[in-house]
């Protein structure tokens, strides 16, 4: 890779904190295993005098969890005690309703199992009513900023679904915590737990949490301003509220690794998380043919694996125009995503605390410029 350009991105990430198009930025360059960006712009909070963003920052990761949650639910796949092909009913009892005993495990990773994030926002105004929705503004200040829409609690597994498993894709986190409540019944430990033994142990990944963050990295945790968009993401307790779907947190070497696993088919080191079969099936499109709604836009070709967005032929704004078709990737609210394009043999990290939030589904931030200037600096293709 060409040295000048790596260096290049290194004054972007600076300019764009700079410029407040980011309040805080962690940018992660691997390439064929080997770190050759790792940089951090800003501060650790929103003061002043707050210190300067140390490397191993830990983000929320918001919907960055669910390729966690996804790696989870392959691992018991793989273990023969989940399948894929199996109603999600067998596992819970409680998901129940009109055609939901044609709702399977893979719709559920696949956002395709009926379920509209519309009406899990109505269900959960009705519950919130009838006060069986958890938390509320009094037991979680700063719960209320979440919209309705997002949430996953367990009491809405009883949600109608707007449209017959498989015929659409619709974004939604109540599929996550699902998945999330599925894993923990089937491994008989809590996911939290069975995360770190399968996943974040192995890997190294010793800053990670799956559902909140370990007393002793608050002081590394990322702090956002009182008027902040994704405020409530400095809430912990608001975090484990959405199990799976995204409760996570982590700096971003840890999720570098978590990456740089899935390049390796399965693999880092020592330690196999998944086989290459788990792997290839969890980043290819698993409903080619299906659309997808997402935020404002619309494509006739979802893209989507098992807990990634795949790339396939979609032009997403504010995506990558360079990444190959191959390339699979996700991201949080707030400003975190990982993507991984296995062409170009590339890792990236671009966690970013974002000033201006997500308009109409649709990130404001820079690591579309971020990833297309990473891959424009490899020379050797």
């Amino acid at each position: 890779m060409s040295a000048a350009r790596l260096q290049c991105i290194g004054q972007l990430g600076a300019e764009w904190v700079e410029r407040g198009q980011a309040a805080a930025l962690t940018m992660l360059i691997a390439r064929r295993g080997v770190v050759v960006l790792h940089e951090a712009y800003g501060r650790l909070g929103p003061e002043p005098d707050a210190p300067a963003l140390p490397l191993d920052a830990v983000y929320p990761l918001a919907s960055l969890t669910k390729p966690i949650t996804a790696t989870c639910a392959m691992c018991l796949v793989e273990n023969g005690l989940l399948g894929l092909n199996r109603p999600v009913e067998e596992y819970v009892p409680e998901f129940t309703g009109d055609g939901k005993e044609s709702v399977m495990i893979h719709h559920l990773l696949t956002h395709s199992s009926g379920i509209a994030p519309d009406d899990v926002g109505a269900h959960a105004a009705m519950k919130r009513e009838h006060g069986e929705l958890w938390p509320d503004e009094a037991e979680c200040p700063g719960v209320s900023t979440v919209p309705l829409w997002a949430w996953g609690n367990p009491c809405l597994y009883d949600v109608p679904l707007a449209m017959a498993p498989g015929s659409e894709m619709w974004y939604c986190n109540l599929n996550y915590t699902l998945l999330a409540d599925i894993i923990g019944r089937v491994a008989g430990q809590p996911v939290v737990s069975f995360a770190k033994e399968r996943v974040f142990e192995p890997l190294g990944m010793v800053d990670t949490c799956f559902a909140g963050a370990d007393p002793a990295r608050l002081p590394r945790l990322i702090r956002r301003a009182e008027n902040d968009p994704f405020e409530f993401l400095n809430n912990l307790d608001v975090l484990r509220s959405f199990p799976g779907a995204g409760s996570a947190t982590a700096p971003g070497w840890d999720m570098a690794l978590f990456g740089q696993m899935f390049l390796n088919r399965g693999r880092y080191g020592d330690a196999r998380i998944l086989s290459p079969a788990s792997v290839a099936a969890m980043t290819r499109d698993q409903i080619p043919g299906v659309a997808a709604v997402y935020g404002t836009e619309r494509f006739d070709q979802a893209g989507w694996g098992y807990g990634w967005n795949i790339k396939v032929g979609k032009k997403e704004t504010n995506r990558s125009g360079l990444a190959s078709p191959r390339t699979f990737e996700q991201s949080g609210a707030g400003g975190a995503c990982l993507l991984i394009d296995p062409e170009y043999e590339l890792v990236l990290v671009y966690f970013s605390i974002e000033t201006s939030g997500v308009v109409g589904g649709i990130h404001q931030w820079c690591m579309d410029h971020f990833a297309d200037a990473a891959i424009g600096a490899i020379d050797d293709l």
